[in-house]
Parts: structure tokens; sequence; C-alpha cells
């Protein structure tokens, strides 16, 4: 039987209309759905396939058919496989097309993310527009956990056993992973193994080369470091806001905040021009990430009166609500000084200079003097 539409309407309503049709003799038959178009290279192949289904279908499934992609392709959506089932997969999602401009498509989310944060942030603007100037010509992406790094992945007796966290995961240039891995921000201290902090970029490179028989292009790592290094940093700036705005009384995710002049530290070393400028020969204040001053105190006492004088006992509980009451003190001394004055819109307008790719090498010397400024407070030895 054929049913001819007087118009397209996609696949939705065919299957509708098919399904109505074979049941109007009063069974409920299996129906199996095929485009048009489909080219079947394999026809005994196919349709082994279609018998593992019928088996599947009779048993209560809704199958599904898929085939093994030799290449990411953005015209097509992708099926991941979750748990066996015998002649088949229970699915475990839907994965949408890939975008062929991962670079691209990085820095205008980030962008976005920092306009629904309070406060400017003109070195972040200033690593945005660098990115956006030396992006790399977009590649076939490939799915990339986006979150590989030392301490998610776990090993034993010096194989990798298992990898963990995937809920970053996504389609993407395959450099953006290795450039989180190698970022120095997840190195922990260890900044002359590059990679992870547990080896030489070198044998990483030798190693993923050999297995993966694709060869990397390794002049493009520091552009991913940055994208990197841009990209926790904007999470960190969320978390510290979560503190700010959400009220969640967390110490961890207020000292987050505080991570992001290290991280832009190392984006303005990364992308320092041709010819930079000498430091400016006027001093340069501290811009302090939020929360600071009597908020970070504040929550610290929070927890030292809350949670570590309720574990101890006598002259420890004692000194523990001492030091409290003692931070609680400085606390109101700090919030009766003299709040930060209003500069007219003057860094709303830098920072909008910057994002447009207008930045200088002044600009630059003046952002790495305002980092450092910030730096020399909250964690002197990240001038290292």
């Amino acid at each position: 039987t054929l049913v001819l539409e007087p118009e397209g309407r996609n696949t939705a309503p065919a299957i509708a209309c098919a399904a109505l049709l074979a049941r109007q003799s009063g069974d409920d038959p299996l129906l199996l759905v095929l485009p048009a178009d489909h080219v079947i290279g394999d026809v005994q192949a196919f349709q082994y396939s279609v018998s593992l289904a019928v088996s599947l279908a009779e048993a209560g499934y809704l199958v599904t058919f898929g085939v093994v992609p030799t290449q990411a392709e953005t015209g097509y959506g992708y099926i991941a496989c979750g748990e066996p089932l015998e002649g088949g997969h229970h699915l475990a999602a839907f994965i949408e097309k890939p975008d062929a401009a991962t670079a691209a498509a990085s820095i205008a989310d980030y962008r976005a993310h920092l306009d629904a944060l309070p406060g400017d942030h003109p070195a972040l603007e200033w690593g945005l527009a660098w990115l956006q100037t030396q992006a790399p010509d977009p590649v076939a992406p490939v799915f990339c956990h986006r979150d590989y790094r030392t301490g998610n992945y776990m090993v034993e007796d010096g194989a990798l056993t298992a990898i963990l966290d995937w809920e970053f995961a996504g389609w993407s240039d395959p450099m953006e992973d290795v450039g989180w891995l190698t970022a120095k921000c997840w190195r922990f201290g260890a900044v002359d193994r590059e990679v992870g902090g547990i080896g030489p970029l070198d044998a990483f490179f030798t190693g993923y080369e050999a297995e993966s028989g694709q060869a990397l292009p390794r002049d493009q790592v520091g552009y991913w470091q940055v994208m990197a290094h841009v990209r926790w940093a904007v999470i960190a700036l969320q978390q510290g806001d979560r503190f700010v705005s959400g009220g969640e009384r967390n110490l961890e995710l207020a000292l987050t905040a505080h991570i992001v002049p290290e991280l832009e530290l190392e984006i303005l070393r990364q992308t320092a021009p041709a010819t930079p400028a000498p430091a400016p020969s006027e001093a340069v204040q501290a811009v302090r990430p939020a929360p600071s001053l009597d908020a970070l105190l504040g929550i610290a006492r929070d927890i030292v009166r809350g949670d570590l004088a309720n574990v101890l006992d006598g002259d420890a509980k004692y000194k523990a609500l001492m030091a409290a009451n003692a931070m609680a003190i400085v606390s109101r001394q700090i919030a009766s000084l003299a709040g930060p004055t209003d500069d007219g819109g003057a860094r709303a307008e830098w920072a909008a200079k910057l994002r447009a790719g207008n930045g200088t090498p002044e600009d630059h010397a003046r952002l790495l003097a305002e980092v450092e400024a910030t730096l020399s407070e909250s964690n002197p030895r990240a001038l290292g």
C-alpha cells in the first residue's frame, strides 16, 4: 500500500500514519521504519541485524539501528551505546550533531557566561580576543571527554584502568582535551611535568600518536592551553558567584574565585605581544575577586566557630571560639572601611575595548601589573 502526502511533513507524521494503517486489521504488528534513500551496502548483514531487532521488539523494546561512524559528520546525530543486551545494547543517549567550529563556539559561550556574571574581567577579554584572532582552522570534531585531567582517571600498576566524570563530554577538536590535560592549572604544582603533573609532553605525544594513528599538531598546544585557562577561569567565577549571589555558604566555592588571578596571569604570559610594553610607571591597585575581605573572613569564622569548635573540647575549644571572635571583630572593622570608588564605567569600557580586539601592548602591560598586584595579596607563590 502506498500513501502519498500532499506536502512533506517529515518523519514522525509518516510513521504515525503507517502505524494506524498497520493496525486497521485489528492486529498489532511490528513495524520496520526505513528512509527512502537508505543505501544498504551489505544486504546479508542488514537482514541479520533486522532479525536481531525483531527478537528485541517482540520482547517489548523499541529498537533503533546505527552504523559505526568512520569520521565525524556534522549532518548526523549519534547514538551512545549503553549496557549490552542479547542481540543489541541499551541506549545510553542520543548525541547532537557535532559543530565543526569548536574554537569559535567556545569563545562565544565563554563571553556569554562572562556577560551573565557581575563585574568586568578585562584580562579574560584580552585572552578571548587573542583566542579569536589565533584560532586554528576547524577540523572534523571527535567525541571528547572535555575534563580529562589528573584527578579524573584511575591507574593501577602503571596502566590506565578507568576514566571518571564524563558530564562535560561532547564533540570538539581533539586538541581541546590535550590542552586541558597539559594546562599549567592542572599540574598541581609539578609545573615541569607538562602532562597533568606526571610526565613530559613528548612522551605523551608519542603514545597518543601511536595509539590513534593520527599526527597531532604540536604547534596548537599553546592555543588550547590558553583556552583551558580561560574556561577554568569562567567556571571559577561562576562558583564564586554561587557564594556571593546564590547564598551558598561554602568556603571552597568562596576560595575558588581566588584562583582566577593565577589563571589570568598564565593567560597573559602565554599571549604576550611580540613587543611588550614596559610596566606602568604609576602604582596599580589589586582587583580582589568576590568574595573578599569581610565576606571571606566571615565564612572562615563560621567554620571555626560552627564546625571546628564543635569537635574540640577544653582549652582547644576555648581558643577556637576566641579566634572566631577575633575574626568577627576584624570582619566588622573591614566592613566599616570605605568601599571601592566608582570608576564611572571606565573598567567596563576597557573590557569592551579588549573584547572588540582593540587591545594594545600597553593594555597587556597594565593587565599584567594588575594581576600581579592581586596575586601579591592572595598567593605570592604564583608569581614565581
